[in-house]
């Protein structure tokens, strides 16, 4: 019998046999041909092999006019999610005054306007649900009807009537009430009941604090906790005193690369932060353009274990008056060149990692600038590498990340908070904040000019390491990957006083729009001893004659 199984009692094979006969049709039958041989009467036609590769060359034909590959993926903006936030509040909006219903019949929505009526009902999505709770029930008793306005008891219970409003000469209805705040009806139910048993307490849900019914119980007396106690006495008392003859020195297993007689830094830009901040953050900022620091990270990986990253906070009324490029090349180069002064310690080979950014890091005039130094005499040899495309997170990044971390849980209300959050962000002071200080923290230097005579390499987006050595003053040589060998060009073949340095570029101070804004928009969110500092008022600073 097949697969082995064989029985004296014909009716069981036969059972047997069905069975497998059933299983074997329910899951092979597609991979199985000889059944499908079997399964192909006299009278069926075979589909004919030309017309099959006739289907497939058809197929092909209709993927490739699918134009997959002319697909452009593009990155989100930093506003995406609020951009994001905004449209989807904007459609319910959108949705409700397209209906036109609401229960008083008059379109009392309409008074209001679909202009005010999305700012107001913005306002309410900002707020977190504690927040949105309080406010609906402070409406709530002023909306509230009646005279007695005590809090009800059991003996004095009664229904509450609410003449709801958008202001004081624009009457509503309760729907439109309910689609203004973002609440359903069930909802508001339950804090106007909130309301009438417990008043402006907070509404505490009811589990919260309970275990869950699923956790494993297990009740401890009085004898149990004293078995307990005794126990780890017991066990303290042997084993402690042991352990402190025999202690286990642990040592790391990982070596880290030591540079002896090299310094080794990364650079990068972060992502803006505002001010101000706080992690109780009111929601209608959400919405507005605060006051920006931009930050630019040094750090210092060459003198392990004592690594370092300097950032730079820089407010955007600290921004060099280099045109439209705010972080562009002469503001990457300077903020760089002060870190590499304030890190030299005489090696004699500096390497750099950064990532592919051809406007700050990924130019000719970094370039440029490395060979400088090498005819300086600050290092006789300079290895820059740029990390792969795809491959670009790397120390600076998780120093960031420590900031923002930090940054998300404190109140900000100046610049000088923020320097204050990046010098806390580590207890091993990991990160380090730096000013500008009016030009006495650093300065900016117009490098562009400075190096107009200097010979561009072309192309330079496509290869990703480069090595300057002072044996080779004014060569540049330049290779794709490590394992190719390197190609060499000349950038400077004319004399050159390399003492000189580049002219200061002054920094380009907020505008007066700009200043008007702030002290329109964003004072109210600042607490009151530093709107001076933050949202100054701009026509106290105007001289009149």
């Amino acid at each position: 019998m097949e697969y082995g199984i064989n029985f004296d009692n014909d009716n069981a094979n036969e059972n047997i046999l069905s069975a497998l006969a059933e299983l074997n049709n329910t899951f092979f039958i597609e991979n199985d041909s000889s059944s499908d041989e079997k399964s192909i009467s006299d009278n069926e036609i075979i589909p004919n092999v030309n017309d099959i590769e006739d289907d497939t060359q058809s197929l092909v034909e209709n993927f490739n006019e699918m134009h997959l590959n002319n697909f452009e993926f593009m990155e989100n903006s930093d506003s995406y999610i609020e951009d994001k936030v905004y449209v989807d509040i904007k459609l319910k909006v959108k949705e409700f005054f397209d209906k036109g219903k609401c229960t008083c019949n008059f379109k009392c929505f309409e008074k209001i306007g679909y202009e005010r009526f999305l700012t107001r009902r913005i306002e309410f999505e900002a707020l977190n649900k504690d927040m949105r709770n309080m406010v609906i029930k402070g409406q709530l008793m002023a909306f509230q009807h009646d005279e007695n306005t005590k809090k009800v008891t059991a003996n004095n219970r009664k229904f509450f009537h609410f003449k709801y409003c958008f202001n004081n000469s624009t009457p509503i209805c309760r729907s439109t009430y309910q689609a203004l705040v973002g609440v359903d009806h069930s909802y508001l139910d339950n804090v106007i009941k909130h309301l009438r048993e417990f008043g402006l307490e907070e509404r505490i849900h009811d589990n919260t604090g309970n275990v869950p019914k699923n956790m494993i119980r297990v009740e401890v007396n009085y004898d149990m906790a004293c078995e307990i106690y005794n126990f780890l006495k017991n066990y303290s008392d042997i084993h402690v005193e042991d352990g402190k003859r025999n202690p286990n020195k642990t040592k790391t297993q990982i070596l880290f690369k030591s540079f002896e007689e090299s310094a080794h830094i990364t650079y990068d830009w972060a992502q803006n932060v505002h001010v101000p901040y706080s992690s109780q953050q009111v929601g209608s900022l959400f919405f507005k353009s605060p006051r920006k620091v931009h930050l630019f990270g040094v750090c210092n990986t060459g003198n392990f274990p004592h690594t370092e990253q300097t950032n730079y906070v820089i407010d955007e009324g600290e921004m060099p008056d280099d045109g439209k490029l705010g972080k562009g090349v002469n503001c990457t180069i300077s903020l760089v060149w002060h870190a590499i002064k304030k890190y030299n310690c005489g090696e004699k080979k500096l390497i750099i990692t950064c990532d592919n950014c051809v406007g700050q890091n990924k130019n000719n005039y970094f370039l440029f600038f490395y060979s400088w130094l090498i005819d300086r005499g600050v290092y006789e040899e300079v290895e820059m590498n740029f990390m792969i495309p795809g491959h670009t997170k790397f120390i600076c990044d998780s120093c960031f990340g420590l900031i923002k971390i930090f940054y998300r849980k404190s109140k900000v209300n100046t610049v000088d908070d923020m320097a204050s959050i990046v010098d806390n962000s580590t207890t091993v002071h990991l990160n380090a904040s730096q000013r500008f200080l009016n030009g006495e923290g650093f300065q900016y230097y117009n490098f562009k000019d400075y190096f107009q005579k200097f010979k561009k390499i072309p192309n330079i987006q496509k290869y990703h390491h480069f090595y300057f050595t002072s044996q080779h003053p004014g060569v540049v040589f330049y290779k794709d990957k490590l394992e190719d060998s390197h190609k060499e060009t000349t950038v400077r073949n004319f004399s050159f006083n390399f003492n000189t340095q580049p002219s200061i570029i002054n920094i380009r101070p907020l505008s007066l729009k700009r200043q008007e804004e702030l002290y329109k928009e964003i004072t109210p969110y600042v607490d009151l001893p530093f709107r001076n500092i933050t949202c100054p008022n701009p026509n106290e600073h105007i001289i009149t004659d």
